[in-house]
């Protein structure tokens, strides 16, 4: 299942990646590339396979992730699944449509125990990298957006200190996207706060939130049977829960998903779900750039100033340098295939 999951993040990164000739040691290596619609057909049938595994088998042991529960492990993979098959929502629909029921159907995440964290420990050898960077380091240079924090108080959304730190002043401040360096002390600006940045905050792989979303925009396709609506407010109730602890409160949420720029409307649900689902990923930055990639939302602006001379925001990565020197033909065969290595080549499911 988390070979699957590794293998989904590298092909949302770089398109077509090595895979049915990867990982084969000393056997081959130079790998040739397979396409990335070929890599999620199997990963579909990776997960399936996978999950089914559990059922007759041996606990497993050692497992720091979900502490050897093959029904949460199940949960996981279905979900897996779910977030992957709305990835095809515009390339692929049939596809999306077929394997996203068919995970909902398998029994996915259904509450906010069954998110997938990566527990950190107070251990400088396992720890939060924020709290390396804050405290270890004493760099503190990992700061919130204004973009981010600026959107968060437009809607006076409760989640925001929960997210940040205020800086020096007491203040939430984002600082400048995309400017190098930003105006001012590193102290005027808020970095993230301790549910992030402790020593053991954990990372989230997988929420609750997250698998509402989708389902959300999935009834909203006509994919699977359900109200939008309800499913929309569902997700950010599970969001805010899932942040705000005791701190949440039923009228907090209410007064929240009534403001205009919240409140459910079908003419724009795509856009509103894709906005809510963007502030409750964060910190699951590679996951949140996927899903506005896909969906173009929320409505984002280029860096004035992008330090790798262009001029948009970047839609995949570019191979690692060593890819033109260790693996020079298969190199040269997928940038003819995939199209220019740069950070603007969409990849396969990335279609306007």
């Amino acid at each position: 299942i988390l070979k699957a999951y590794i293998y989904q993040f590298m092909t949302d990164r770089w398109g077509d990646i090595p895979y049915t000739q990867a990982l084969k040691g000393g056997q081959n290596f130079s790998p040739a590339f397979d396409k990335q619609q070929a890599i999620y057909t199997d990963l579909f049938k990776e997960w399936k396979a996978a999950a089914a595994q559990f059922d007759g088998g041996a606990a497993v042991s050692g497992d720091i992730l979900l502490s050897s529960n093959a029904t949460r492990w199940k949960k996981f993979a279905a979900s897996l699944r779910l977030i992957a098959a709305l990835r095809l929502s515009k390339v692929d629909p049939a596809t999306g449509k077929a394997e996203f029921a068919a995970a909902l159907a398998d029994g996915v995440l259904a509450s906010n125990a069954d998110n997938v964290q990566y527990k950190f420990l107070a251990d400088a050898n396992n720890e939060n990298p924020l709290y390396a960077n804050y405290v270890r380091s004493n760099r503190k240079d990992f700061a919130l957006s204004s973009t981010f924090v600026d959107y968060l108080k437009k809607l006076s959304d409760p989640r925001l200190p929960v997210y940040a730190a205020p800086n020096l002043k007491g203040e939430i401040v984002g600082a400048p996207y995309g400017v190098f360096p930003a105006p001012g002390k590193a102290q005027d600006y808020s970095l993230a706060g301790s549910a992030i940045s402790a020593q053991t905050a954990p990372v989230n792989l997988m929420t609750y939130a997250q698998v509402l979303f989708a389902q959300a925009e999935a009834a909203k396709l006509g994919w699977i049977a359900g109200d939008a609506k309800t499913l929309y407010e569902s997700a950010i109730k599970a969001s805010m829960q899932q942040w705000l602890g005791s701190a949440f409160s039923d009228a907090t949420f209410a007064t929240y998903i009534a403001q205009p720029d919240v409140a459910y409307t079908d003419a724009k649900a795509i856009q509103l779900i894709s906005n809510q689902r963007w502030v409750a990923l964060f910190f699951q930055g590679t996951e949140a750039w996927s899903e506005w990639r896909r969906t173009g939302y929320p409505t984002l602006k280029p860096s004035p100033s992008p330090l790798n001379g262009g001029t948009d925001i970047p839609r995949r990565l570019a191979y690692p340098v060593t890819e033109t020197t260790l693996n020079a033909a298969n190199y040269a065969a997928v940038t003819a295939s995939q199209g220019k290595d740069d950070q603007y080549t969409r990849v396969w499911w990335d279609k306007k």
